[in-house]
């Protein structure tokens, strides 16, 4: 209950002070003020004042009959109707600030403004007495009489405690004094303000005599500094401990205090996982298998049986040996090759093309157009930085090769004193590729430095078919056609192709010649050797 007669009383408090905070006589109003909002509450004034200046001209209010005018916008072509109002009607205008506040609004205020005998007295008398627009006269007095001690009757706590003479008290602490460090700080204050007046004295016998006087100070200074056989003698600053010191010693003060034993490190529970909170297949992985404990048993030396070789007799009918894989059944037999069904099974199924596709097919193209060099083992190729194997074809003039990088395939030609590099998939040379193309055409190369051209052509749909689009592009180039002025059909290749290598003789892949004339683009960089 007296926390509610506080709260109550409080807010009363605040009550009376805003109405007397508003009247007249507390503060004087400004001259620009209108009239008729003297000694209205603070949010009704502030909301007409916001409205008063307003960019409505005088052409744009027009008064239709008495108490009604016609405010046009000035932001665009509407009427706005405002209404004085009557006994019976109250004041009212057609814009939105109106429905929402029932404060005057700038048109309102453009009439008044425009015809003075049209002001807030005209309005009706329900509206204009309303108490929202008025201060309490029960707390301020009315307009026409001045204020007489508008807060006698609230009760004011006293400005001063009075104090009885004959009352005990304790005596005050005596001031205390500055520290060193506070004096040392005001001197050398008074010495930045004295050295920043020396530059606006002009008079010379004055800086002289300046001169004089802080010479003597500055022989009695020296005097009092700690000096040992003419030498200054500097005390050392205490080290201030870092704040992690501190906190280790004030607990450690806190628990001598109070007598509190230092409690150990808990051995339960375990560290938290490096990889917890990540995402990705990365993090998924690490949180399986970081740091993963596999527990090992040891086993019991008495149980461990002695190993013994067991040896088989073939003649002994119960005992067999175990049955030797079947062997590989041939499909297509060449020169130095042979291929099988299993690689008859990966063509037709749709799988990526192996070494035994790759050179079977070269095989072909050897026979087929023995004036071009190359067509070398993709295996040769590949490892030929470790096992030191050279090229036979490189003193040809014409090379083609198709090279195998790590789950790809793609064909190089030579061209005058450069090579040009064919990738159906993302053109680029990277440092496979390079060691191989270094080994084929060195003979190109001029002064260490080989010239390659990296040329577009048809692109693949996936990523599985990029041998047979090697081994396409190496056939046009051997009938000398440029491979990015056909677009060969993805779809019939792989039959095509084993076609060919049953017939043992390979030909051009289905394909289709651009309508529109080829513009050759392409890539030149260069390999050091």
């Amino acid at each position: 209950m007296s926390v509610y007669l506080t709260n109550a009383f409080v807010c009363y408090v605040r009550y009376i002070e805003l109405n007397v905070k508003c009247h007249d006589g507390y503060r004087a109003y400004n001259e620009e003020l209108p009239k008729f909002l003297h000694n209205r509450p603070a949010r009704m004034v502030t909301h007409i004042m916001k409205r008063w200046e307003s960019d409505i001209k005088n052409d744009m209010v027009r008064m239709i009959s008495s108490g009604i005018f016609n405010v046009q916008s000035s932001t665009g072509g509407n009427q706005y109707r405002i209404t004085f109002g009557d006994n019976q009607n109250m004041p009212n205008c057609t814009c939105l600030d109106w429905r929402h506040n029932k404060l005057l609004c700038k048109h309102f205020c453009a009439c008044m403004k425009f015809f003075p005998e049209w002001g807030w007295e005209k309005l009706a008398e329900k509206y204009k007495t309303n108490v929202l627009f008025s201060l309490d006269e029960t707390v301020v007095p009315a307009h026409n009489t001045p204020p007489q001690n508008p807060t006698a009757d609230v009760p004011r706590t006293p400005s001063r405690t009075i104090i009885n003479e004959n009352d005990d008290f304790a005596p005050l602490p005596p001031k205390r004094t500055s520290g060193k460090n506070a004096l040392r700080l005001k001197c050398r204050n008074l010495m930045k303000e004295l050295s920043g007046l020396t530059f606006l004295i002009d008079d010379k016998q004055q800086l002289s005599s300046l001169a004089n006087d802080l010479q003597a100070m500055l022989e009695k200074t020296r005097t009092e500094v700690p000096h040992e056989a003419g030498i200054i003698i500097q005390t050392p600053y205490p080290k201030k401990n870092s704040i992690k010191e501190r906190k280790i010693r004030t607990k450690t003060d806190t628990k001598k205090k109070r007598n509190i034993a230092t409690l150990t490190k808990r051995s339960y529970g375990r560290p938290k996982h490096p990889y917890t909170g990540r995402v990705g297949n990365h993090a998924e992985i690490m949180r399986k298998n970081y740091k993963v404990h596999v527990p090992v048993v040891a086993e019991n030396p008495k149980k461990r049986k002695s190993s013994k070789v067991e040896t088989i007799d073939l003649s002994s009918p119960s005992k067999k040996p175990c049955k030797n894989l079947p062997p590989k059944q041939p499909w297509v037999c060449l020169a130095n090759l042979t291929l099988s069904l299993v690689d008859k099974t990966a063509l037709i199924s749709g799988n990526l093309l192996n070494d035994n596709h790759i050179n079977a097919a070269q095989i072909l193209l050897k026979n087929q157009f023995s004036h071009i060099g190359g067509f070398t083992d993709t295996l040769l190729v590949s490892y030929q930085h470790a096992t030191g194997i050279k090229s036979s074809s490189t003193s040809m003039s014409n090379i083609i090769q198709i090279h195998n990088l790590p789950g790809h395939w793609l064909v190089s030609q030579s061209h005058g004193q450069s090579v040009i590099v064919y990738d159906s998939l993302y053109p680029g040379l990277t440092r496979p590729l390079r060691d191989q193309l270094v080994h084929v055409y060195k003979s190109l190369a001029k002064v260490c430095l080989l010239q390659v051209k990296l040329r577009c052509c048809q692109k693949q749909s996936g990523f599985v078919d990029c041998g047979l689009f090697a081994i396409a592009n190496a056939v046009a180039l051997a009938h000398g056609i440029y491979p990015g002025a056909v677009i060969f059909e993805q779809s019939l290749m792989r039959q095509h192709l084993q076609q060919c290598l049953e017939k043992k003789e390979i030909t051009m892949f289905p394909h289709e010649v651009k309508k529109q004339p080829c513009h050759i683009r392409e890539k030149s960089l260069m390999i050091k050797c």
